[in-house]
């Protein structure tokens, strides 16, 4: 297979796996702007950006964890969905990103949140058991890691960490 049908391949999996969990039409939310040097958090960033565009999912909101303001971004999106910037990590590696995510979740019960395909990692048990509350306490999660086959929009049980 040549690598013009090799990402056409993968960007069709994208779209089957992530059609489902965008609401079209409705204003979404893309949170976690890689705000650092590495060039590659950026190419993902843009990535996610042509697929909610293409899913019809328009963006109406998005911050880094530094610019992130809770009452803004609820204006802007209402009970629309809250995507999280993936490519990096989920896990205590990342800790303040891992916790800004937490917070994004917490402040948004009600929205779906998709968390786009990052690495799940976190060896301290206190750390995971904190991680899973948050999650567990939400009521539409879709967690995505880069490891995975298969995408679970339901609750996220974290067995992989």
């Amino acid at each position: 297979m040549d690598h013009a049908a090799l990402i056409a391949r993968y960007a069709g999996q994208l779209r089957e796996a992530f059609a489902p969990l965008a609401s079209q039409g409705h204003p979404a939310a893309l949170v976690d702007f890689p705000d650092s040097s590495n060039c590659g958090d950026h190419a993902v960033w843009l990535g996610e950006k042509a697929l909610l565009a293409e899913l019809g999912a328009p963006v109406a909101y998005e911050c880094s964890a530094q610019s992130y303001n809770r009452d803004e971004m609820a204006a802007k999106i209402g009970d629309g969905v809250v995507f999280v910037h993936g490519g990096g990590s989920f896990g205590h590696r990342y800790a303040l990103d891992h916790e800004f995510r937490l917070q994004v979740m917490q402040d948004f019960p009600r929205n779906r949140i998709v968390v786009f395909p990052l690495e799940v990692t976190a060896h301290d048990n206190a750390f995971l058991e904190s991680s899973r509350a948050v999650l567990g306490n939400h009521k539409d999660i879709a967690l995505l890691d880069r490891k995975s086959t298969r995408l679970n929009s339901s609750h996220v049980a974290l067995s992989r960490m």
